[in-house]
C-alpha cells in the first residue's frame, strides 16, 4: 500500500515559515510513500542552486533520501521534487508528528511543515519468530487491528507457547493492548520452563470490544 502527499513550498528572498497543512493519515506499515514539494518561485529574478532537505522526522519513518538539489527555478515558474519514505511497523499509532523540510539557497529559505498521523492496523498479524530455529532465545511480533477504523478500540490480547502435545508451557502476554505492533522477548534457558529440544507452538488470541475472539498460531522449533 502506497501514500502520495502533494504540496507547495514558495520561494520569495528572505526568511519565513508556512503554516502548518491538514493533518495526513498513513496507512500502518506502508511502503514506498511520496511526498512531492512544488516549489514555485514568486520573486523577479530566477534561482539557482536550490537546495531541499529534512530538518526533522519521526525515528519510525525512513527515507530513501534525505537531500535533493535543483539547478535553477525561473522567475515566476515552478519544479516538482518527489521524496519517498517507508514506516517502520514501531510507528506512533493516532498521535500527531511532524516532518519539516527545509528549502533553501543563495538569499532564500523556507520552511515546510508536514503533519501526519499513522492509522491502526486494519487486520491481526502473527509473524514468524526471529530467529527460528532458536537456542536460547527468540522474539515474537504481532500486529493488534483496530476494529473500527482509525479508533483506538482496546483489545484482551493472550499470547501463549504450547508444546506439540497442546500442553501450555507459558503465557507470555495477558492484557489489554491497543492497535499497534509488539514484539516479545521469550528465553527457553530460564529455569521455569526447562524446554527440550523440540516443535513447539504460540498461539495469539485478541478479543474485541464486540466479543469477537481470533486465533492465529505458528510453529517455532527449539534446538538445545
Amino acid at each position: 500500500m502506497k501514500f502520495f502527499i502533494l504540496l507547495s513550498a514558495f520561494l520569495f528572498s528572505g526568511n519565513f515559515s508556512f503554516a502548518e497543512e491538514l493533518i495526513y493519515k498513513i496507512p500502518f506499515g506502508s511502503s514506498g510513500n511520496q511526498i512531492e514539494l512544488q516549489i514555485l518561485n514568486e520573486s523577479e529574478t530566477s534561482l539557482k542552486n536550490i537546495r531541499i532537505g529534512l530538518l526533522s522526522k519521526p525515528a519510525w519513518l525512513i527515507f530513501s533520501t534525505e537531500t535533493k538539489k535543483m539547478l535553477n527555478i525561473e522567475a515566476k515558474e515552478d519544479n516538482y521534487i518527489k521524496f519517498s519514505f517507508d514506516l517502520l511497523e514501531d510507528a506512533k499509532i493516532s498521535d500527531v508528528d511532524s516532518i519539516v523540510f527545509k528549502v533553501s539557497g543563495k538569499n532564500h529559505y523556507s520552511v515546510k511543515k508536514i503533519k501526519l498521523l499513522v492509522l491502526p492496523p486494519k487486520k491481526i498479524k502473527l509473524s514468524q519468530n526471529y530467529p527460528n530455529p532458536f537456542n536460547p532465545s527468540t522474539v515474537i511480533s504481532y500486529q493488534i487491528p483496530s476494529v473500527i477504523a482509525g479508533s483506538r478500540d482496546l483489545s484482551e490480547v493472550k499470547l501463549k507457547i504450547f508444546d506439540i502435545l497442546g500442553r501450555e508451557v507459558e503465557t507470555l502476554v495477558n492484557e489489554i493492548q491497543k492497535p499497534g505492533h509488539y514484539s516479545i522477548y521469550f528465553n527457553a534457558s530460564q529455569e521455569k520452563y526447562r524446554l527440550a529440544s523440540g516443535v513447539y507452538i504460540y498461539q495469539l488470541s485478541v478479543k474485541n470490544r464486540f466479543s469477537q475472539t481470533s486465533f492465529l498460531r505458528k510453529k517455532m522449533v527449539l534446538l538445545r
